[in-house]
């Protein structure tokens, strides 16, 4: 009977154990507004689409740049790294910058008054340089920057067409902690897109990615491409797994910028990636600055 006992039990601790993992596995975390994943979503580890056959191309870089506080030397960062790119792939036809590029994302001696002091309006002084940069090379930039609408602060990005216009804005509507003690307004939910060739793409700025209203608009809108600036230590098993799941969210790629270097007691990697529509990584690079470039598709 003891015996028989031991038995029932260890059956119900086993039953229970496949239970939670099973409920750990498929269960997603409840956060209103946004869209989450379960574990085995994440843990997926997809074969990269293939270009072979793809009717339509363009070629896109993303890049990490090192971080700066002073806005004068960043806007040249961007300048020389766009002018490096261009040099060495002309045919790329869309350049990538993170967020807040302007400067750093965070000083924690002054964080408000550091922002006020490198916001730009937009159009402003440095949108019309970076513009011109633009035109020039005959590529489309897309920049994050702090942007100063009368006494509100935005953390926004722009993009600039191969004439120098810019062609879409976005506001992060998401905010982290940093942006609040920075001073910055949360944006009402905003989806822009704009078009290279037959190729349609929107934005993102870092949490707005995970927004359930950003995904569902985009979804709609069916973009074949996702930007996506971010200052951030991305997870660590997106680069162990060559996966971005977020991607099968909008079925587009996504082209991920960063930052690298420290910020106070933030250490960014700089880790940047190119990811197919299913989530596959078709080229990241990390724990450096500088750019990737590769061929996109569709069909």
């Amino acid at each position: 009977m003891k015996r028989k006992t031991k038995r029932i039990i260890l059956i119900i601790v086993g039953i229970l154990v496949l239970a939670i993992g099973f409920k750990i596995l498929f269960s997603k975390p409840n956060i209103p507004g946004m869209e989450t994943m379960s574990l085995q979503e994440w843990i997926r580890n997809p074969s990269p689409v293939k270009m072979d056959g793809m009717k339509q191309t363009i070629k896109v870089a993303t890049t990490s740049l090192q971080t700066l506080s002073d806005k004068d030397a960043s806007v040249t960062q961007i300048i020389k790294l766009a002018e490096e790119i261009k040099n060495k792939e002309p045919d790329t036809r869309l350049i990538v910058f993170g967020e807040a590029s302007l400067g750093l994302y965070f000083d924690s001696k002054e964080p408000n008054q550091y922002q006020k002091n490198i916001a730009e309006t937009i159009p402003g002084n440095a949108t019309d340089s970076l513009g011109k940069v633009a035109k020039k090379l005959s590529v489309y930039l897309a920049i994050g920057l702090i942007e100063k609408a009368g006494d509100t602060l935005y953390n926004s990005m722009v993009v600039f067409d191969t004439n120098g216009e810019i062609v879409a804005k976005h506001r992060k509507s998401l905010l982290h902690d940093y942006d609040v003690q920075n001073g910055i307004t949360t944006a009402e939910n905003n989806a822009p897109t704009f078009n290279i060739d037959n190729f349609k793409f929107g934005l993102s700025i870092c949490a707005d990615a995970n927004s359930t209203k950003l995904v569902n608009a985009y979804k709609e809108e069916q973009i074949d491409g996702l930007i996506y600036s971010v200052t951030s230590n991305l997870p660590w098993f997106c680069r162990q797994m060559d996966y971005w799941p977020m991607a099968k969210k909008y079925n587009a790629w996504i082209i991920a910028s960063n930052r690298y270097g420290k910020e106070g007691n933030d250490d960014y990697t700089g880790f940047i990636f190119i990811a197919d529509n299913k989530g596959a990584m078709h080229k990241m690079k990390n724990n450096e600055t500088g750019y990737i470039t590769t061929v996109i598709g569709k069909n």
